[in-house]
């Protein structure tokens, strides 16, 4: 949503998936011969905040900070959701009235280390498709 020509709040909502091998029984590092499995692995984030945005006839840049909760799903190890932010920016080009072609978005994307590990995992995001817009310019 707008709140004025040039800022506004946005909620970003993205999964990632992949994979990585899990060693149940066996101590880091891990020593040879240790049999490993390999994990299912899925990365939920749902995030919000506020948008700054350039609009100008052809090209729109805008640039946002993000604040929410990444949800992690580890097939072997469970579930959690921690805190996470996002900060970065893109640039949209109008298709028409209620469209536009991403043809960038790159996002920072911090998250709380889980179960009362201290620190952060740090991950970076690039995106780009299309994108649908309802309401005013």
């Amino acid at each position: 949503g707008n709140f004025t020509r040039y800022f506004g709040a946005t909620a970003d909502f993205s999964g990632g998936y992949g994979s990585e091998p899990f060693v149940p029984a066996c101590t880091r590092p891990v020593p040879p011969g240790c049999p490993t499995q390999t994990q299912n692995l899925g990365a939920y984030h749902f995030l919000g905040g506020p948008r700054f945005t350039l609009r100008t006839h052809g090209a729109t840049p805008f640039a946002h900070a993000l604040f929410g909760v990444a949800n992690l799903r580890e097939e072997k190890s469970g579930t959690r959701s921690e805190f996470a932010m996002g900060f970065g920016g893109g640039v949209d080009v109008p298709l028409g009235k209620h469209s536009a072609y991403r043809l960038f978005q790159a996002d920072y994307i911090p998250a709380r280390r889980p179960n009362g590990v201290s620190g952060w995992d740090h991950g970076f995001r690039l995106e780009t498709g299309i994108v649908f817009t309802f309401g005013k310019k």
